[in-house]
């Protein structure tokens, strides 16, 4: 939906999985100029749930094969998805099983799987309670994830690198994940405002249409007014860069 709550993309419902079997739990971010899902499957041959994703551009279609990209496929009771940015395009998920614990996968840009069997972040034992655990991204590539554990009632925590090995962390990127991008007005016919929430940066920004080309380039201090007019009219991204973070939004032009 744009800024006014009309449909932002034509037609306004998008197919994310081919598969007619039962899905649930879907979990979105937009990384990297697109739009990453994750959801539970129930297409065989899985035991409960396996956990898909998918890559949508812009405009909601999809990147990835039409029926989505297997990520974790293990047995499941009660599952749960969580979905976190990666480096060069990429994201890892997440997924709660039985005897396999608590596991996490990374997925390349093109959909594949990067480690060639899932991270465990947690044995069954001390799984999270059903959804309660968090993910943060980290400045490795990896990520981070807190949860609760209904067995013990203890808080845990667990690391996992880039290359899917479990270790200890000191560098959470929350701002990764919380830094919201204000674009406004939205959808417009020409010139918008932007300006990153919560702070006054000094950086870059880009514009990129739907095909990932950038059209617009320019400095942020604080905020900038950015010019549309004469780009065809359909979605865009909006990135702007600042030396410590990132930060992305989509305007629509009409």
């Amino acid at each position: 939906l744009d800024g006014n709550g009309n449909a932002a993309i034509t037609p306004a419902i998008k197919t994310v999985g081919m598969s007619a079997f039962n899905q649930d739990l879907p979990w979105m971010v937009m990384h990297d100029g697109h739009f990453m899902v994750a959801w539970e499957d129930a297409r065989p041959p899985a035991n409960n749930q396996d956990l898909y994703a998918q890559k949508l551009d812009l405009n909601g279609e999809p990147v990835w094969d039409a029926a989505g990209e297997p990520a974790v496929l293990v047995q499941t009771y009660i599952p749960h998805t969580k979905l976190v940015p990666s480096d060069s395009g990429g994201v890892i998920v997440t997924q709660l099983t039985i005897s396999a614990g608590f596991q996490a996968q990374r997925l390349r840009s093109d959909g594949t799987t990067a480690w060639a069997n899932a991270a465990v972040l947690a044995g069954a034992q001390h799984v999270p309670l059903y959804e309660e655990f968090t993910m943060h991204p980290h400045t490795d590539g990896g990520a981070v994830a807190f949860w609760y554990n209904n067995d013990d009632n203890d808080l845990y925590a667990a690391h996992v690198d880039f290359h899917g090995s479990i270790g200890v962390t000191s560098g959470v990127d929350e701002t990764a994940s919380s830094t919201g991008l204000q674009v406004w007005p939205n959808p417009t016919t020409g010139q918008v405002r932007v300006r990153v929430m919560d702070r006054l940066v000094q950086g870059t920004y880009a514009v990129q249409d739907a095909a990932g080309r950038t059209v617009r380039t320019g400095q942020v201090a604080g905020q900038a007014v950015v010019d549309l007019s004469g780009a065809a009219p359909g979605p865009y991204l909006v990135e702007v860069r600042w030396p410590d973070g990132v930060a992305r939004a989509r305007v629509v032009l009409e």
